[in-house]
């Protein structure tokens, strides 16, 4: 276990140029169709692929189909995670190695780039169908999703003095040292009507609202938290600290061995199906109207709830403090990690909210404002505030802006839009779709700048939508 505690002071001694110069929820990912318009879908989802987003589109099937089957779906995306682990590989060959002297402060340098933030998410859709019997009767679906998000922010100073190569002087904070993890999977069941159609109306042509009930199984969760405050005298080569850490963890049985403070966790037994280390139920609401002029606008609040954690679970607080005068050495660093100590651990349950987030969207169906319009062009426009700071959800909105086009009838669709993500990286999506008889496939990302730049960004999204007429 002391070991883990050198690691994380480690970490904490990096931060500090002592050489003088040395992205489920309001920002989660969804499906590719969504992903190409820059997750721009409160308004402008249809189907399946409003599960999760707005369940007031669910009704909205087009083409006629009476059953609609999403598989495969999967999406991905991850920044800075090469650059930084692979130097986190290196730190952690460095101190097994016991050559203390071996740190390299250019890779220093590179992994706190951009603040040291890692970000990663992926979203599996194992299988989902809709059946729509009537209109009358409105429309259900079943879904079956894993969620997986990480979020990993060094404090963003660091990474401004060693780019200025200034020495540190004074007092600094490191409490927006962020992370963040959970794996988390959804069973859900939806369903959509229709509450008001009128063609002819004055304001609106059609109203329908939504609902889903969510079961939800959490594989693995772990958050720490770090309070801390380092003062430096550059001139007396003087570095003085003291911080605390709270983690708060649970795993899976089947998951232990991701748990970093147990060292000896056992390896899985079934990593497809593990034992869920918390549940609960959640839901969704929402709703939708159409205009006249082919205007559309959605408000949703979904993942309302939370999740008990009851497994492996417990909480831990770690504290240190060290005053250095002079250089840093292995026996120094020896030194401090065997002052580190555990002053408070707690087994048992807890509770954390699930990654609730209000959404509001409108969109615009361009060919139906103007006559003679060359193929079918909608616009669409999103704003998302989650209510809480989860992995992939922020008390910080999101706001979005996406367009679909397609050419003629059998062409291929073109999706694209603008939005950001946590990190505040600017991101243009791209993606490309073909919408058949008996199908829908739809191809995209969310980074269409890191394609081009070759950024440290990268992400990729696939479905597959199988429509089913039986009626026909």
């Amino acid at each position: 276990m002391k070991g883990h505690y050198k690691y994380l002071l480690l970490i904490l001694i990096l931060y500090l140029p002592f050489k003088g110069y040395s992205q489920f929820g309001s920002y989660g990912l969804t499906n590719a169709r969504n992903i190409g318009m820059a997750n721009t879908y409160t308004a402008n989802s249809y189907g399946l692929f409003s599960v999760g987003i707005n369940p007031g589109l669910l009704n909205k099937m087009p083409d006629g189909e009476e059953i609609s089957i999403l598989f495969p779906s999967l999406t991905a995306r991850g920044y800075g995670v090469s650059r930084t682990l692979s130097s986190f590989d290196y730190y952690a060959g460095v101190i097994d190695d016991r050559a203390i002297s071996r740190l390299d402060p250019e890779l220093i340098l590179e992994t706190l780039t951009e603040g040291g933030s890692i970000s990663l998410s992926a979203v599996i859709g194992f299988f989902s169908i809709g059946i729509k019997p009537s209109e009358e009767i409105g429309t259900f679906a079943f879904t079956m999703t894993d969620y997986i998000a990480a979020y990993l922010n060094f404090p963003g100073f660091v990474a401004d003095a060693l780019n200025n190569h200034k020495p540190l002087d004074g007092s600094i904070s490191l409490n927006d040292f962020t992370y963040k993890t959970w794996w988390i999977r959804s069973y859900g069941l939806s369903y959509s009507r229709r509450l008001y159609h009128d063609p002819d109306g004055k304001i609106f042509k059609s109203v329908s609202g939504g609902a889903a009930l969510k079961y939800f199984n959490g594989f693995v969760y772990q958050d720490i938290v770090i309070n801390a405050s380092v003062a430096a005298s550059h001139q007396d080569t003087l570095l003085a600290a003291s911080f605390d850490a709270t983690i708060r963890s649970s795993f899976s049985s089947d998951m232990t061995f991701l748990n970093f403070l147990e060292p000896n966790g056992k390896e899985p037994d079934n990593i497809l199906f593990p034992k869920a280390a918390g549940k609960r139920i959640g839901f969704d609401l929402g709703f939708s109207a159409e205009f006249q002029k082919g205007i559309t606008v959605g408000f949703a609040i979904t993942d309302i709830g939370k999740l008990d954690w009851s497994s492996n679970a417990g909480t831990r607080k770690i504290e240190a403090s060290f005053a250095i005068l002079g250089s840093l050495d292995e026996e120094l660093i020896d030194s401090i990690s065997a002052d580190a100590n555990v002053s408070k651990r707690e087994e048992g349950a807890f509770t954390v909210p699930l990654p609730t987030t209000l959404r509001l969207g409108a969109a615009v169906q361009l060919d139906q404002l103007f006559k003679k319009f060359p193929g079918q062009l909608r616009l669409a426009f999103d704003f998302n505030k989650g209510f809480n700071n989860q992995p992939s959800n922020a008390l910080k909105p999101r706001y979005s802006f996406g367009l679909e086009y397609q050419p003629a009838k059998k062409a291929p669709i073109i999706l694209s839009g603008v939005t950001y993500d946590q990190l505040n990286n600017t991101a243009w999506a791209f993606g490309l779709g073909l919408n058949v008889r008996f199908m829908e496939l739809y191809i995209s990302t969310l980074d269409m700048l890191s394609l081009i730049q070759g950024s440290e960004i990268f992400s990729i999204s696939v479905i597959f939508l199988w429509k089913i007429n039986y009626k026909k």
